[in-house]
């Protein structure tokens, strides 16, 4: 045979070869990336997520389900090498970091796994496993291959146990110890003993405990599933507690599988079993479960720890099932602990609950009472359909991923915002320009997939108010969509909202005077509040204002609107018609100046004094930021800033600089100093939601 020959036929057997196997496993012409903690991989375009543990662990499939691949931080519990099953190994580099690549095979099956040497800070290493059912090595070795060289690290990639920790992770812990071993004196620790505690008496549950007063308290009903929420003020310690019943789609024991799935897939990830056994609380009868765990939100509730102890009791009778949990923080001190204890020991169900009610003053599942902004009537119709403790957004200072889905469609024309069910569930009123039940396929089912993503896949309600619909959307599956409409008649009663204001509460106009100034002893503006009192008196009625925040005093606009924020750092002046607002904002000292988006900077003088000016766009969204250099005795800094959406910022400056040559940081207040929240009223950071991770001033384009 000669060599032109042999070469020939070399040559098609590989080619057959590809086509036979490549193009099936090796060669995928579109890719999906996935992000775990500090690794990014991918995976062909057309495989499926079959499981996914939050930051934790991802299984993947191939349409065809012969082949699957898992991508996991593994705690390695077990050697690497020396099973009869193993054919060959090597080492390998992964994003140039050595590892361990291993071939194995077993009946009906073989994989090819790699471990990286090195470790994160909890121990871990990253695991990748490619496992075929259907096909030999020459097929799935290129397909692997291709998935190994698309493995990226970000910036705060693994690294070897024997370092020791820095950056936020040993901050978290320095900051848990210190804030568990210290109390400031003069104050009572949470759940130390003899703290106040109350009964809370859910009727639609069925369950009665007794738990810490002042605790903060939230519900949410999902898939037959009741879950309330009890968490301290200051993010230390919760106690959950679920009840679920049984439906003709899903047993109750299926429905107790899918709260543990969910549990343990995304808000309790455990370390280590710490203890377990059987367990009688009140009638229940049941099992427990103690573990280290890392802790994500539960149920929408963010905790001040990462790394925590997680109890869990689980009891299921005939037709109803009860889970009862508590959470703290590993370094948490022993009274905490024994607080939370006794309270989830202290449920009971049925009469017995009734009974409970004897013994102590019941407090309803609502959260609890807050001074804030209240609804408007067009919130309070919507809010009736979803929870009773919805509380007020600030747009222009909430921060949420979900708002820049929204405002990237001008087909839609979001009016205000709300949080319900401890604030953990976002409504959002808008307006579209298509029939939420019409054009669904191409404009609204892809609007509400990537809503889900950015809220994490957490349910969301769109009350549209033109239509006069809520539109509730969940995911009852990894790939799933649900999406509920119903009708809101009372939106026919309720005046619409102009620019989503309420009331500013505390605020006394004076006739013939050239002063507005708050008043703390009113009362804050309740139901009753006329539509027509949030404005201030337009030009015709020759009469100016003044109004105070903290020690800083301005004019506003005539015939704008007043919305003073929770937290009494922060006042808003829409204009009557939609497109544009003034803040004037007390920045925290902790808070840096926003880096993203920003298209021009330059420095000032404002009211006598040097400044920042920073120009903003995101979106249809242009802003124009000030932010005076000379700090205040707390640190915290004046910003004022005109935001307009839609139209040119120009067209608002006459006014803008109107309300900076009023600024006076000097004037007392008419009666002695005044502020517009009351000393009492819950403190809301209004960015707490700004992500401060990666700040970096990005150059104009």
């Amino acid at each position: 045979m000669s060599r032109l020959l042999l070469a020939g036929l070399r040559w098609l057997t590989a080619l057959i070869v590809v086509t036979t196997f490549g193009s099936g496993f090796g060669l995928a012409d579109e890719w999906t990336a996935y992000r775990m903690g500090d690794v990014t991989f991918e995976a062909p375009a057309d495989w499926k997520v079959a499981r996914q543990q939050r930051d934790r662990t991802f299984v993947l499939q191939n349409p065809k389900r012969d082949l699957e691949l898992s991508v996991q931080w593994w705690f390695q519990d077990e050697p690497i090498l020396g099973y009869d099953d193993i054919k060959s190994h090597k080492r390998v580099k992964v994003a140039g970091k050595p590892a361990t690549y291993i071939h194995s095979v077993f009946p009906n099956r073989q994989t090819l796994k790699v471990v990286l040497d090195e470790k994160r800070p909890d121990g871990r290493k990253l695991l990748l496993v490619l496992e075929s059912t259907a096909t030999g090595l020459s097929a799935i070795s290129p397909l692997f291959d291709d998935l190994l060289a698309r493995v990226r690290f970000g910036k705060s990639s693994a690294v070897s146990s024997d370092r020791p920790m820095v950056g936020k992770q040993a901050a978290q812990q320095q900051a848990e110890k210190t804030q568990a071993g210290q109390q400031p004196s003069g104050q009572t620790p949470v759940g130390a003993a003899g703290a106040d505690t109350a009964v809370l008496h859910d009727a639609a549950g069925q369950f009665a405990l007794r738990y810490p007063a002042g605790w903060r308290k939230g519900v949410t009903e999902r898939d037959g599933t009741r879950i309330v929420t009890l968490s301290s003020p200051d993010g230390k310690a919760l106690i959950l507690v679920a009840v679920l019943t049984g439906t003709p789609e899903r047993d109750l024991k299926g429905r107790v599988e899918d709260f543990e799935s969910f549990y343990y897939d995304n808000s309790v990830l455990p370390d280590s079993i710490e203890g377990d056994g059987d367990l009688r609380i009140g009638t229940l009868d049941g099992r427990y479960a103690d573990m280290i765990a890392q802790i994500h939100p539960v149920e929408g509730v963010r905790l001040a720890f990462s790394e925590g102890r997680a109890w869990l009791f689980k009891s299921i009778d005939d037709d109803r099932a009860y889970i009862a949990a508590f959470l703290h923080a590993r370094s948490a001190p022993a009274a905490l602990q024994a607080t939370l204890n006794d309270s989830v020991k202290s449920l009971r169900t049925g009469v017995d609950a009734a009974a409970m009610l004897q013994s102590g003053p019941a407090l309803p599942v609502v959260a609890p009472g807050q001074k804030q902004t209240p609804l408007s009537p067009q919130m309070r119709a919507v809010a009736g359909h979803i929870a009773n403790d919805c509380g007020t957004v600030a747009l222009a200072t909430w921060n949420h991923p979900t708002l820049e889905v929204i405002r990237k469609r001008k087909q839609a024309n979001l009016v205000w915002a709300m949080l319900c069910r401890n604030r953990s569930y976002p409504v959002y009123g808008i307006n579209f320009d298509y029939d939420p039940q019409g054009r669904t396929s191409d404009f609204f089912n892809p609007l509400y997939d990537e809503m889900l993503s950015r809220n994490r896949d957490a349910p969301f309600s769109f009350a549209v108010l033109r239509d006069k619909l809520i539109v509730d959307v969940t995911r009852p599956a990894k790939d799933g969509l649900s999406v509920n409409i119903r009708e809101v008649p009372e939106l026919d009663d309720a005046p619409a909202d102009r620019g989503g204001g309420v009331n500013p509460h505390g605020v006394e106009a004076k006739p013939g005077s050239r002063q507005v100034t708050a008043a703390p002893e009113r009362p804050v503006a309740g139901a009753a509040v006329s539509a027509t009192q949030p404005y201030l008196p337009a030009p015709e009625d020759e009469e100016e204002v003044r109004v105070w925040l903290g020690p800083v005093s301005f004019e506003p606009p005539s015939g704008w609107q007043l919305q003073p924020d929770n937290s009494g750092h922060l006042m808003a002046m829409v204009r009557p018609d939609p497109g544009a607002e003034i803040l004037v904002i007390l920045w925290p000292a902790e808070r840096p100046m926003p880096s993203t988006g920003i298209t021009r900077i330059e420095h000032v003088v404002i009211a006598g004094a040097p400044a920042t000016r920073l120009r903003e766009k995101s979106g249809r969204i242009d802003i124009d930021h000030i932010f005076l250099d000379e700090p205040f005795a707390d640190g915290s800094r004046l910003s004022v800033a005109y935001r307009a959406t839609g139209e040119p910022p120009e067209d608002g400056a006459p006014l803008f600089e109107l309300v900076l040559a009023s600024l006076d940081r000097k004037r007392p207040a008419p009666g002695g100093p005044t502020q517009w929240m009351s000393k009492d009223a819950s403190a809301v950071d209004p960015f707490a939601n700004l992500d401060t991770d990666e700040l970096e001033l990005k150059p104009r384009k």
